[in-house]
């Protein structure tokens, strides 16, 4: 280092050497003096011979001239130029064109190595902005081919706030196929009632609704044909609960700004005015401009936009195109009405700002214009400053219109995470570019965007409409009580019932205490929950928060086969789980986190948010990362051939999930937090080629009904001890039932399900404290097999964690990895003991270093009767941040 930077200073003091080479000046600086000499020459001398400039260094520069004349051994005419000023000389030589491998090696000889690592390396992929490497889809796509695992033949629905389809990114697939098939508003917020009928005179149209008279309605001035009879559907809707909050309060704030502006002129001119006036002593004039500038501040006031008055009311002209052969037009048999959705035409449109339609953009029903590939009639914006876009869905031979647009700019961001495909960068694109989209709207405008029970009931049928192969829910409450409510029942017939739809859903940002997952994502049986997790590339590519240190020790993150379930995991200085990322178990003993993925991106937005894209993390991001990952696995499936069913997949997705520990728990780090691992689809893949397809149309469903939350409560998905009477002896459950279930079941013969019988060899992975029988056998009504949990010698004030898991004894054990038919979660919270003396107090941990994102549980078993505790904690000076005063803190 020391050698080199001798060079470099050497090299500065050098005077300027200015090589002409393939019609370049390269310029190496030296003092500001001979800087600024040298630049009058290079500046003549491009105005008279050289296209261009570059600077370079000066040892760049020197290596280019001595590779000029190593490679033509100083041939051709020489032109030798010489300004003397301020002790200053400048040196021109025509050169012939430097072959590049030669320019290179000569530049290799003089450049120190720094200097070489900066002209080889270029910039770096961002690969943390959207990770698409993390689950495996990029080597998967290697693996099968981009062509047949890039999410082809796949459909993802995305119920969330509604995804924008004028938004970057999300206009077509690879192969040219739309992105967004389908726009769905499934909260009834958008709907508008057009049942009122209006006939056109003179071009105009009077709206009942609304009560205004719209002038020039005459679709032939958009290339449409009218209505056959010249008679119209009318209708008005309010976007006081229709437009985004965010859009609204830019708006106001926009006109705020420009009413002050021009409210700050007149109240100046008024007291300018006033002013005079007082000196003239005129007693009526000056009575009179008082006045004037009371009112304007008066005005003002009354005129202050506000949330609701920059919400326009819309006019909405709904028709059907006349066409001349009617015959073998659908016919709804209750009302004996026409319903031809692929031929209503509709307007939305500001009648008070635009009575004569000059902006309006006539629109088709948009699943109808994608069939059609009338793609210009899909989709429109209300106007230039709002750029808000919205569609249009009849329902009912158009008597129902719904105006369809985002209630926010989460559902957008998340279907870019899974499906986004920019032709121009792969940095833009999504897990999964060729998938299509359905956006089905769950958000309720009017509630803030909170969901309802209608809303995710529809959702669920427009799902099944469509047909979709997977679904992503990044929404999710807190429940009481696991596996039960009217969606959890649909949602698992759903999945269930369908051949090949997988449902994904985040599992919540609660985090990090236990037990704090949501529904419905890692409370219900049919869904796969999701938790977020941060790799190394994201911390630097999204937070900055990553720095390679010089000599920093790696560590080895390759677990051993007992590792999984071990208490204390090897560390890991790469990356860990959000923080805020809810933890299992679920209060029925599942496992809550089923597997996890990238919680964190910069992906597109819709385009009232004024932003092409935004960074967001939570789980509301990982779910869609794995829902890409999973729909790059299903297109591989289906272009290979084989044969899937959701329980089949999720089968070979926990059991090769990448076991990985974390960073940032100082206590023992088990599988509540992370699940079986984060997702590896190209492992998945690998796995599935070996199971027996026999299998694929079955799933096992593990009850432990003296677990549930208690009379009519669903049995319990496994085992979770966390009371101090619980923990302190021996348990056993003797009616832990198996039960295997066909893939729509209801529609399988007699005979198959007589017919069913498997094997089953039992493994505990915590042999030590869990215990279970060798070996069972199933059949179709399922069987019970009993577990005993023993705790008495773990060590408290911590968390344990193990499974039961059955296989196939008919299936080789030497395959790696082995797939277990079931798995029964165990988990196991063991408190310390509380203090006997009085007063009942303990140190419950010292002299601990808090690291960003780090998490300490502690366990404590409550006193008997005790109703409230105190917490304090002491902060020392040197460890003392921003965040933490030095005073005690006490929480009561």
């Amino acid at each position: 280092r020391r050698r080199a930077r001798r060079r470099r200073r050497r090299a500065r003091r050098r005077l300027f050497d200015a090589a002409l080479v393939g019609g370049s000046v390269c310029v190496s600086p030296g003092s500001v003096a001979s800087r600024r000499h040298a630049m009058l020459m290079v500046v003549f001398v491009m105005l008279r011979i050289v296209p261009k400039v570059a600077f370079l260094r000066p040892t760049q520069c020197l290596a280019r001239g001595l590779a000029a004349r190593t490679a033509f051994g100083g041939g051709g005419q020489q032109q030798k130029r010489s300004a003397e000023g301020g002790g200053t000389g400048l040196l021109f030589r025509r050169l012939r064109p430097v072959p590049p491998l030669l320019g290179a090696s000569a530049a290799a000889a003089l450049c120190d190595e720094e200097e070489q690592k900066e002209q080889k390396t270029t910039r770096p992929p961002w690969t943390g902005v959207l990770d698409k490497t993390t689950c495996g889809a990029g080597r998967l796509k290697d693996k099968v081919g981009l062509g047949r695992a890039s999410g082809q033949k796949v459909l993802l629905a995305v119920l969330d706030t509604g995804v924008d389809p004028g938004a970057d990114y999300l206009a077509t697939t690879p192969e040219g196929l739309p992105k967004i098939i389908d726009v769905i508003d499934a909260t009834g917020g958008g709907d508008v009632d057009t049942s009122r009928t209006a006939k056109v005179t003179d071009f105009s149209l009077f709206n009942e609704a609304s009560g205004r008279t719209l002038r020039k309605v005459d679709p032939a001035r958009w290339g449409l044909k009218g209505p056959k009879d010249g008679v119209y559907r009318v209708g008005a809707k309010s976007t006081q609960y229709l437009w985004p909050r965010d859009v609204r309060e830019r708006l106001a704030s926009e006109k705020r700004k420009s009413l002050a502006k021009d409210h700050a002129q007149w109240l100046a001119t008024a007291r300018a005015d006033l002013s005079e006036i007082q000196a003239s002593k005129d007693k009526a004039a000056l009575s009179e401009l008082e006045a004037r500038v009371n009112e304007l501040e008066r005005a003002k006031r009354e005129l202050e936009p506000t949330l609701n008055s920059v919400a326009p009311l819309l006019d909405v002209i709904v028709w059907e195109e006349h066409d001349d052969q009617e015959e073998g037009l659908p016919v709804d048999d209750k009302e004996g009405k026409k319903k031809d959705v692929a031929r209503l035409r509709g307007i939305v449109v500001d009648g008070a700002k635009d009575p004569e339609l000059d902006k309006a953009v006539p629109l088709m029903d948009f699943f109808e214009a994608t069939k059609a590939s009338a793609f210009h009639q899909r989709f429109a914006t209300f106007g230039e400053s709002d750029l808000l876009t919205y569609s249009l869905k009849f329902y009912g031979a158009g008597e129902t219109t719904c105006v369809v647009l985002p209630s926010g700019d989460h559902g957008t961001h998340v279907a870019a995470i899974a499906a986004a495909y920019d032709p121009s960068s792969d940095e833009n694109c999504g897990i999964a570019p060729s998938a299509q989209v359905v956006s089905v709207k769950i958000g309720d405008p009017r509630l803030g965007t909170m969901e309802t029970g209608t809303s995710l009931a529809r959702a669920i049928v427009a799902a099944a409409n469509h047909d979709v192969d997977l679904i992503n829910l990044s929404y999710g409450e807190a429940a009481c009580v696991c596996d039960t409510g009217a969606f959890v029942k649909k949602a698992n017939k759903l999945v269930n019932n369908k051949p090949g739809l997988l449902f994904v859903s985040s599992g919540g940002n609660n985090g990090p205490a236990l037990s704090t997952v949501g529904a419905p994502g890692s409370t219900t049986r049919g869904l796969l929950g999701v938790g977020a997790y941060v790799t190394p590339a994201m911390r630097k590519d999204l937070y900055a928060t990553l720095r390679n240190k010089r000599g920093e020790k790696k560590h080895n993150n390759t677990p051993t086969a007992d590792q999984r379930h071990s208490l204390s995991p090897p560390p890991s200085p790469k990356g860990g789980m959000y923080s805020f990322s809810s933890r299992g178990p679920a209060l029925d003993g599942g496992l809550g986190v089923d597997v996890c993925a990238p919680g964190g991106a910069f992906a597109s937005v819709p385009k009232y948010t004024l932003s092409p894209q935004r960074l967001m993390h939570g789980t509301s991001m990982a779910s869609p990362n794995a829902a890409g990952s999973l729909a790059c696995l299903l297109s591989a499936l289906k272009a290979e051939g084989v044969a899937y069913s959701p329980a089949f997949v999720r089968r070979a997705v926990e059991a090769t999930a990448t076991w990985v520990s974390s960073e940032n728990v100082a206590s023992h780090d088990p599988m509540t937090d992370r699940g079986q691992g984060i997702l590896a689809v190209d492992k998945a893949f690998d796995a599935m080629a070996t199971l027996d397809p026999k299998d694929a149309r079955l799933r096992y469903d593990v009850e432990v009904p003296e677990k549930s939350a208690g009379s009519g409560a669903p049995p319990a998905r496994g085992i979770y001890l966390r009371e101090p009477f619980e923990v302190s002896g021996p348990t056993s459950f003797l009616a832990v039932k198996i039960k295997p279930n066909f893939q729509d079941d209801d529609n399988v013969d007699a005979i198959d399900k007589a017919s069913l019988r498997r094997h089953v060899v039992l493994e505990s992975t915590a042999p030590d404290w869990l215990h279970t029988g060798d070996r069972c056998t199933l059949t179709y009504p399922g069987r019970n097999v009993a577990v005993t949990v023993d705790p008495s010698d773990l060590p408290g004030d911590a968390v344990h964690c193990a499974e039961i898991r059955g296989y196939d004894a008919d299936v080789d054990d030497s395959s790696s990895p082995r797939i277990p038919l079931f798995r029964v979660p165990v988990v196991v919270a063991k408190p310390r003991r509380p203090p006997s003396s009085q007063p009942r107090s303990e140190t419950l941990f010292e002299d601990e270093t808090f690291d960003a994102g780090k998490v300490k549980r502690v366990f404590l078993a409550a006193p008997h009767a005790a109703r409230s505790a105190t917490l304090t904690v002491k902060c020392k000076a040197s460890s003392t941040s921003s965040n933490l005063k030095k005073k005690n803190r006490r929480r009561r």
